[in-house]
């Protein structure tokens, strides 16, 4: 089977050693513990070849670890779009901004998804519930603190219309 997909899973302290998660063709996953319970090569996986080729290719793309921003939006009221998960949205606006999290109904984020915000503008920004939607958070604190506060919302993996809210708050 060819590879479709090395996932990094682990680096070293100086960034020189990296443990792969090998994905092949076929949608098997080989996880440390599995590569440890069995007796298996990437002879088996794929050629020397294809193996140094998609981890070359992997840490020279242009999203290899690094976090995405979503376009900037700069109204008052924000309701997240399935195009957002696992990236970071700039809020900017001088007034109060609310970022509504919605039912998963309509927008059906999967488990783990995270929703990342950025208030750089003056305006506070209040995440808020959708209807049908609970939101958890440290105290219950759902504004962020200033200007160039960072939040994040993580859909949890197994209540659809729940949602951990972390960041900087207050």
């Amino acid at each position: 089977p060819k590879l479709s997909q090395v996932i990094p899973l682990a680096t070293s302290a100086n960034a020189a050693d990296v443990i792969y998660i090998l994905q092949s063709g076929t949608g098997k996953r080989l996880s440390a513990q599995s590569l440890a319970d069995s007796v298996v090569t990437l002879a088996s996986l794929a050629t020397d070849a294809e193996v140094t080729s998609a981890i070359a290719t992997h840490n020279t793309s242009a999203t290899a670890h690094r976090i995405q921003f979503a376009t900037e939006e700069t109204g008052t009221t924000y309701t997240p779009v399935l195009a957002d998960a696992g990236k970071v949205k700039k809020l900017t606006n001088v007034n109060p901004i609310s970022y509504t999290i919605p039912l998963n109904s309509s927008v059906p984020f999967s488990g783990g998804d995270v929703l990342g915000g950025i208030q750089s503008g003056a305006g506070i920004v209040t995440i808020t519930a959708g209807a049908g939607v609970t939101l958890k958070s440290l105290n219950g604190i759902l504004t962020t603190a200033g200007q160039n506060a960072q939040f994040a919302a993580i859909r949890d993996d197994i209540a659809a219309d729940t949602w951990w809210v972390t960041g900087q708050l207050g």
